[in-house]
């Protein structure tokens, strides 16, 4: 036998287990052949598979010597069925793959446990076919075969892996303890003949509805931690064993008439709002009890709807009924309107049978994230007026409903409102001045629109100045025109105010002008002396119904001072600044909208400023500044920005946003860190050495599933080598195996960057999938984008 390789060591192929074989080597090249070497020592190969003969004359598999992932066991090996796997023989041994010969009746204790096995198929033999505890358990199946003829599934056989449900052949009578235990089921349909469901069966899924046939016996915890949301009984057995349907999500349960035992915790941990009785059973411990974790609207179980006749927990009378006391679920779409020192708050109630009828609402108000004490206002039904209010204060509420058992949840914040304040003569004996209005025309700058729309300033009677610009279909009709003549794609409205006198700027568009922007694809921007706001044609696109944005300034020193000291205290700032010094570097805006959730840019000018002269010092300086947003929903932000041009002299800091807010620019005394290859990153670093296109997208394979709910912004992200945060795409594929990283825009060519995967990401079981890991890759040159 002659075998033939390039180099040390050759592989030989095709030799007889149990034979002994002596090996000699010699060398070759274009003149020829060198004398052949010594002999090698004798060795014998082993065989792949080692099997012992059972008394029908087949054979179990007793040990698998090879080192293949992916295998095909043989259905006879030296012409005796294999009908046997014996037990560990294929634990832990990093199988892939494997298909099973066609007579096997029994598999054996952790046969195949501890591998990386996605689909099995266990064949009909026409014989019985028996499934050791532990024979497939800690693998990642997602689908399993199992033929008429199954009999028995022994304790932990399927545990720990990921079927979304599995059918039960009607041979089979019983399944062991914890046999479907942490999979991914959420359906699952028991066949009548089943006898016997073990403790733990399939507890730990996401099974959702559930049959229980007449005369399966189902021992305790079988079904506790899932996610079920019905259970019908055609139950003739008994007893309804400890834990079976604990830590669901029922809300009503009927309890059939021949049940005469309940166990302890048997349905506790729901969200049980009724239980019906068709008979009287023995009740144990905690058997109805709801976990304030889980339902913290619960209060205690009456035996009538009144809620008047509190249940001793250990009786029932046959046919009676359980109602649980419980407080309110919090209100939603709560919704605040300014006016006169006060606000109007309208929000949507719960609704609820029984005697857990709302009795009532509280009105929980906040200024700068604090709720004030003594606003607290009641009412019995929506809307609520808070009054007292502090004028040209911005405020938001949270409502709670009330009943006989309590509070309910506060509910989310309400937008941010300013009431306004009344007009009080300061001289009462004298005529009260009254506001006076001039119309100013908008001018027609270098790249702003020709228009005759008109600015309309109020002046109050204290001096406070507020414009108002209207655009009609006339004015758009006017402006598209012109811009499609000059190629111009950008609606650009300058807004003058040359002394820094207004204080409010309102500035809407009718329903038919954004028609007709849209209809043209042109984008449009307002230019004022304290913001640009820039909104591209995408989002113009999706804005079908009148159009405003209100920009107020916030000129009080006052006011900026608040702001300064919630930013300090805001963790999104803190995460960049640390403790160190932050303080507002240029005048707060607050800006109101009613553009629904859309990308808009915004530049906020960097006034007041010392900016240095030298290129290096200046990147410094401009390194040190953020703009911290408070957005009316309570949600706080703390972005870097883009320096760009403001205005000819003057820098800005341009960010996007998709909600409107209070937009403030931080200094910072050290400033963002600019990640590194040679920084304090303590996680494992990956540096691929192969330059990559713009438009690069990764795939990064976990060695198991990831719980999707911890892969998000904040901890799947990407930085460039400018400490510049990159807007991204990720998306879990390969059944939460896998995570794929898009750049939302083409990457910079020529430039380092850092994919962040952070700690935090979990197992869909709950556990860290590993350390943090970071990647650095760089662009190609443009030169080189082509290759």
């Amino acid at each position: 036998m002659l075998t033939t390789g390039d180099m040390s060591p050759i592989t030989v192929t095709g030799l007889t287990p149990g034979t002994a074989y002596t090996f000699k080597v010699m060398a070759t090249n274009a003149t020829g052949d060198s004398v052949l070497s010594q002999a090698t020592t004798a060795v014998t190969p082993i065989a792949a598979y080692e099997t012992s003969e059972n008394s029908d004359g087949t054979v179990t598999l007793t040990a698998y010597n090879d080192t293949k992932k992916e295998i095909v066991i043989p259905n006879e090996i030296n012409g005796k069925v294999v009908s046997k796997i014996g037990d560990n023989v294929f634990k832990d041994k990093g199988l892939t793959s494997v298909q099973l010969p066609e007579q096997l009746s029994n598999i054996g204790e952790n046969a195949f446990s501890g591998n990386e096995l996605t689909n099995v198929v266990i064949h009909r033999t026409g014989k019985a076919i028996y499934i050791g505890k532990h024979a497939f358990s800690n693998n990642k199946i997602t689908q399993v075969t199992l033929p008429l003829g199954v009999v028995e599934i022994e304790d932990y056989a399927f545990s720990g892996n990921a079927l979304p449900t599995v059918q039960i052949p009607s041979s089979l009578g019983t399944i062991g303890e914890s046999a479907f235990s942490h999979n991914e089921m959420t359906s699952l349909k028991i066949p009548i003949s089943l006898s016997t469901i073990g403790k733990s069966a399939f507890s730990h899924n996401k099974i959702t509805n559930l049959i229980v046939p007449p005369y399966t016996v189902i021992r305790e915890s079988a079904f506790s931690y899932n996610e079920l949301t019905n259970v019908t009984f055609h139950i003739r057995v008994a007893r309804i064993a400890e834990d079976v349907f604990s830590h669901n999500k029922l809300t009503t349960v009927a309890i059939p008439e021949n049940i005469q035992i309940i166990g302890s915790n048997a349905f506790s941990s729901n969200q049980i709002e009724h239980v019906s009785f068709e008979g009287s059973p023995t009740i144990g411990a905690n058997a109805f009890k709801q976990d304030a974790t889980v339902f913290p609207e619960f209060v205690g179980w009456y035996t009538d709807a009144s809620l008047s006749n509190e249940w001793n927990g250990i009786s029932i009378v046959s046919g009676e009924k359980l109602y649980a006391k419980r407080k309110p679920n919090e209100p939603t779409d709560v919704k605040a309107v300014a006016g006169v020192a006060k606000a109007t708050v309208s929000f949507t109630g719960p609704t609820h049978t029984d005697g857990n009828v709302v009795t009532g609402y509280k009105v929980k108000v906040f200024e700068g994230g604090q709720e004030v004490v003594g606003l607290e206002t009641t009412g019995l039904a929506s809307p609520i007026t808070v009054n007292k209010l502090k004028p040209r204060k911005s405020y938001t509420f949270k409502v709670l409903a009330t009943n006989k058992a309590g509070d309910s949840k506060e509910s989310e914040l309400s937008e941010h409102v300013v009431p306004r304040a009344p007009y009080v003569p300061t001289v009462p004996d004298n005529p009260a001045p009254q506001p006076t209005t001039e119309i100013i025309p908008l001018p027609a700058d270098a790249g702003s629109v020709v228009t005759t729309a008109t600015i309309t300033r109020t002046t109050d009677p204290a001096g406070k100045k507020k414009d108002e610009i209207h655009f009609s279909p006339k004015h758009a009709d006017e402006i598209v025109p012109n811009l499609k003549e000059s190629g111009n794609e950008w609606a650009r409205i300058v807004i003058p105010d040359t002394n820094d006198e207004v204080s409010e700027l309102d500035i809407s568009f009718h329903p038919d002008a954004m028609k007709t922007f849209r209809g043209s694809g042109v984008g449009l921007e307002v230019v004022t002396e304290n913001a640009r706001l820039i909104v591209p044609t995408e989002s113009i696109a999706n804005v079908t119904e009148h159009l405003y944005f209100r920009v107020l300034p916030i000129k009080d020193e006052k006011q900026k001072k608040e702001i300064e000291e919630r930013a300090k205290q805001e963790e999104v700032v803190k995460s960049v600044a640390g403790n160190l010094r932050v303080e507002v570097a240029s005048r707060p805006m607050m800006i109101e909208t009613n553009m629904p959730n859309q990308p808009v840019d915004i530049i906020l000018p960097l006034k007041g400023l010392m900016i240095p002269t030298d290129a290096k010092e200046r990147e410094k300086f401009f390194n040190k500044l953020g703009v911290f947003i408070e957005h009316s929903d309570g949600e706080k932000v703390f972005v870097k920005g883009e320096v760009v041009l403001y205005k000819e002299g003057e820098f800005g800091l341009k960010f996007t946003v998709e909600k409107f807010s209070t937009f403030t620019i931080i200094q910072m005394e050290e400033g963002w860190k600019v990640p590194t290859i040679n920084d304090q990153y303590t996680g494992q670093t990956t540096v691929l050495e192969q330059l990559v296109p713009i438009d690069k997208v990764w795939t990064i394979t976990f060695n198991q599933a990831a719980n999707p709910k911890t892969v998000n912004a904040s901890t799947v992200y990407i930085y460039d080598e400018k400490g510049k945060k990159i807007d991204i795409e990720s998306q879990l594929t390969n059944q939460n195996r896998s995570i794929t990283i898009t750049p939302v825009a083409p990457y910079a060519p020529d430039t380092s960057y850092y994919v962040y995967l952070e700690g935090s990401i979990e197992s869909s079981r709950g556990k860290a999938l590993g350390n943090p890991l970071r990647y650095v890759f760089k662009t190609k040159e443009i030169e080189n984008l082509k290759n």
